[in-house]
């Protein structure tokens, strides 16, 4: 029994397949953070700490 391929069914699997463009992000800083953006992160971090359950929090000895 003789079977009959058709030419393009080939190709279609030779191809490569198409590459996805990724959109370029903007490049991280990178050293010291603005006082600005300490004092706002310093701010998150402390609400973050106090809304942990009591189990969670960090244990501070004077």
């Amino acid at each position: 029994m003789i079977q009959w391929y058709d030419a393009t069914h080939f190709e279609a699997r030779d191809q490569a397949r198409p590459k996805e463009e990724k959109p370029k992000s903007e490049p991280q800083k990178r050293g010291r953070k603005s006082k600005d953006e300490r004092d706002g992160w310093l701010k998150e971090q402390a609400e973050t700490e106090a809304n942990l359950p009591l189990y969670d929090r960090k244990i501070v000895v004077n």
